[in-house]
């Protein structure tokens, strides 16, 4: 039996995706365009091919870790912050 998702449950997921793309994608792009950049772990052509899948993994994976967490879980409080004194007044 399937429970139908709660409204906390969506924002949080919400969150997580805006969390992974905005912040995570932006300095997972900033780091791979760095003038500090290594050789040593450039892909070649395959690697140019599918870095934006990789990156887009890897902000996936770090909005899911500890730090992601941290900031996922503190816009779902604001965001549910405002709404409860939107709805109160």
């Amino acid at each position: 039996m399937n429970s139908p998702i709660s409204q906390h449950d969506k924002l949080t997921a919400t969150a997580r995706v805006w969390v992974a793309q905005t912040f995570f994608g932006e300095m997972l792009k900033q780091m791979r365009n760095s003038p500090f950049k290594s050789e040593m772990f450039d892909g070649g052509r395959g690697g140019e091919a599918f870095q934006a899948q990789l990156d887009q993994r890897l902000a996936e994976r770090m909005s899911r870790g500890h730090a992601g967490d941290r900031l996922v879980k503190s816009i779902v409080r604001k965001i549910e912050g405002k709404s409860h004194v939107a709805t109160t007044h």
